[in-house]
């Protein structure tokens, strides 16, 4: 009986039922739009800028550890 009256509680007050569930449809439509777009193109641009970012400091890395093998030896210190 509480159920039929808290269902039937809109419509005897006046508002339409579509009215009352619009702002649900909008939140649920929007929400799953936002997620496909997350999902299909900012995590995989997020991955890729990552991928390239590590590959960036690797090879900063192997080129600061043979860039002392290409430097001649450093003179003695006069004192």
């Amino acid at each position: 009986m509480v159920r039929w009256k808290i269902h039937r509680a809109p419509q005897a007050g006046g508002i339409p039922v579509v009215a009352t569930r619009r702002p649900l449809g909008v939140a649920v439509v929007g929400g799953l739009a936002f997620s496909q777009l997350v999902t299909l193109y900012v995590t995989p641009v997020l991955y890729t800028y990552f991928d390239e970012l590590q590959s960036w400091f690797r090879r900063r890395r192997q080129a600061r550890a043979a860039a002392p093998a290409l430097l001649p030896p450093p003179e003695p210190a006069r004192g």
